[in-house]
């Protein structure tokens, strides 16, 4: 093959539909690092040591689409949050909120639905005929969105910015909110709090 150390990188391993049947760590090396390290194990026992650096000089953009009223989308939050502070310098985090409009000219068909009888936003009612509305689904959205809008910070070196290295920005108290939201208002319409 002619896939070089430089190359090696753009190669996708994909499934052949046997993927799930190995069950050692299995990697991709190019032909000449894989040489070196038959020539060796036919001289003596071999070990390798792998190591995955965190790119210095990259940042990952996350956009996450959700509603303040889903219950895996807070679940992610929560569980995500720890992780998310961990990656404060690398890692651009986005919130979007699913916020639709209704067409229609009798207001009363919004149901609670959307923030006024303009049907211009509205989000979805969780829990049907339960307790809580599209309305606080929207107005909590717009909280969150608040919170993350008006705490982040940017994250970045004068060196990294000097360099034309994108920063980083990180909202603190986005995440402590978030990361309680789901069991100080729990969604569950059998016991509204």
């Amino acid at each position: 093959s002619d896939i070089t150390v430089d190359t090696i990188h753009n190669i996708v391993v994909a499934d052949d539909g046997f993927g799930d049947k190995i069950k050692i760590p299995s990697v991709l090396v190019d032909k000449i690092v894989g040489k070196k390290l038959i020539q060796a194990a036919q001289r003596e026992q071999v070990i390798v040591e792998l190591a995955w650096d965190l790119p210095t000089n990259h940042v990952v953009q996350l956009d996450m689409w959700m509603s303040s009223a889903s219950i895996q989308s807070n679940l992610f939050l929560r569980a995500f949050a720890p992780y998310r502070r961990k990656l404060n310098q690398v890692v651009n985090f986005k919130p979007h909120y699913a916020v639709f409009a209704l067409d229609g000219s009798d207001p009363k068909i919004y149901n609670e639905l959307c923030t006024d009888d303009t049907g211009k936003f509205c989000a979805e009612d969780p829990d049907a005929t339960g307790p809580i509305t599209g309305k606080e689904v929207l107005m909590e959205d717009v909280r969150q969105m608040c919170i993350h809008v008006v705490h982040k910070v940017q994250r970045a070196s004068m060196r990294d910015l000097m360099r034309g290295h994108p920063g980083v920005e990180y909202a603190q108290q986005f995440w402590d909110y978030v990361e309680q939201f789901s069991t100080e208002c729990p969604l569950d319409a059998a016991n509204p709090q």
